[in-house]
C-alpha cells in the first residue's frame, strides 16, 4: 500500500528492477485478490490514527507471511494486530525509522560514522 496508486506503482517499478528475480505487486493490482503473499508492507499513514480503516482487505492480511508497517508513531497497528492475531509474522515500523534516522545522521555528518561515534543506537 502506499498512498497514491500512482506513487505505488513507481515504488513496485523501482522494487522491480533492483529486485528483477521478485514478483512485485501492489494493492491496486487485480492480482491481490488472488495471491498468497510473502510479504505485505503498508506505505500509508492508515493506523497512526484511532478508527483508520485497514490499508489491506482482512483476507489479504491473512493469505500474507510477513506483515510489514512503516507508521511508527503506533508500535502495533490495527494492521498489525490483525496480522499477529491471524498467526502471521509482523514488523513494526520502528527499526525502519531507526534506519532512516542513521542515514540520515550520515548524510548531515558526510560520510559514515563508526561505531563507537555513533548517535542513533540500534535497538536490541
Amino acid at each position: 500500500m502506499n498512498r497514491t496508486a500512482a506513487r505505488g506503482e513507481a515504488l513496485a517499478a523501482r522494487v522491480r528492477a533492483a529486485f528483477p528475480g521478485v514478483a512485485v505487486i501492489t494493492a491496486a493490482s487485480a492480482d491481490l485478490a488472488r495471491r498468497d503473499l510473502d510479504l505485505a508492507i503498508n506505505g500509508t499513514s492508515l493506523g497512526m490514527n484511532i478508527g483508520d480503516p485497514l490499508p489491506l482487505p482482512l483476507d489479504v492480511v491473512r493469505r500474507t507471511q510477513l506483515v510489514a508497517e512503516c507508521v511508527a508513531a503506533v508500535e502495533i497497528t490495527p494492521l498489525l494486530a490483525a496480522a499477529r492475531d491471524a498467526g502471521r509474522a509482523i514488523h513494526t515500523g520502528v527499526p525502519m525509522l531507526t534506519a532512516q534516522l542513521e542515514l540520515l545522521v550520515d548524510f548531515l555528518v558526510g560520510g559514515e560514522r563508526s561505531q563507537s561515534d555513533a548517535i542513533v543506537r540500534r535497538s536490541p
